[in-house]
């Protein structure tokens, strides 16, 4: 018996895996609102990764005022990224995940903000031309140039007997008073311009360059003519006592604890312990 050969032909199978080029890009976005961010401070990236199923690196940069990277962490398209940035500015983030990089837009980050300033009983202040502010610090006796916009604070005078009040005129001129004594204040130098036969608390300059004292241990307004140093008494009679509304002079007060000049001349009180606004025309 004899067999005939049969020829069979042989096939093989290749299996192939093309994961990566079948995956498809990976896209990572920016999750709003966006947190504030601060210089120096940690701020966290929100990151949204597409597709969930992504399991690889998420590699964050951050470039501004200077560059900085942080590896992203996190899992099932949820991902977050920790900065700490040196400077405040305006930094351009982007992502990098598989072979794609994503931008992700930009974060603006805010100077750390000054600290507080603590100051030592003030007592008053006054708004300069500049927007810096001038503060008595009666306690420590002196007083404070402060920049609300910078923080800055510089010390104009010093050394001072119990100052109380400052206030500036219209050509400049600024006054303080100190005890008895009104002050003017030149740099950081107090020249005595008048005293007051008792306590010269908070006043206000008119626009004639006249100064107007509270006095609140004697109840009264005295005005100080600073070109010729005389001092007068205007409103009340040295005795605490409320009104009556009349002649200045036999209009008692209480404890007058704020004064103000209008430019037409006319004249308020803050008589403290009557609580009242009193209002004398010119």
């Amino acid at each position: 018996m004899r067999f005939a050969r049969i020829a069979c032909p042989l096939v093989l199978v290749c299996a192939c895996a093309c994961g990566a080029s079948a995956a498809g890009p990976v896209r990572v976005s920016l999750v709003r609102p966006v947190a504030t961010a601060v210089a120096g401070k940690a701020w966290t990236a929100k990151l949204a990764v597409q597709p969930k199923s992504f399991a690889g690196a998420v590699r964050v940069t951050a470039t501004g005022p200077g560059r900085v990277a942080a590896r992203a962490s996190g899992r099932r398209g949820s991902y977050r990224a920790r900065f700490v940035f040196p400077k405040s500015g305006r930094w351009t983030l982007t992502a990098r995940a598989g072979a794609t990089t994503s931008r992700l837009g930009a974060v603006t980050v805010r100077p750390v903000p000054p600290s507080p300033l603590v100051l030592s009983e003030p007592t008053s202040i006054e708004l300069e031309p500049s927007g810096t502010l001038l503060v008595v610090e009666n306690d420590v006796g002196r007083v404070l140039r402060v920049d609300p916009a910078s923080g800055s604070v510089a010390v104009v005078a010093s050394a001072l007997s119990r100052p109380y009040a400052v206030a500036r005129g219209a050509s400049g001129t600024v006054y303080l008073t100190g005890g008895n004594t009104l002050l003017r204040l030149d740099g950081g130098a107090t020249t005595p311009v008048a005293e007051s036969e008792s306590g010269a608390g908070p006043l206000t300059v008119a626009a004639n360059g006249d100064v107007y004292l509270a006095d609140t241990e004697s109840h009264s307004i005295r005005r100080i003519d600073v070109k010729k140093k005389t001092l007068e008494l205007v409103v009340g009679d040295g005795k605490i006592g409320d009104g009556p509304d009349g002649p200045p002079l036999k209009c008692r007060l209480a404890r007058p604890h704020g004064v103000f000049v209008d430019k037409d001349g006319t004249l308020f009180i803050g008589d403290s312990e009557n609580h009242r606004i009193r209002m004398l025309p010119p």
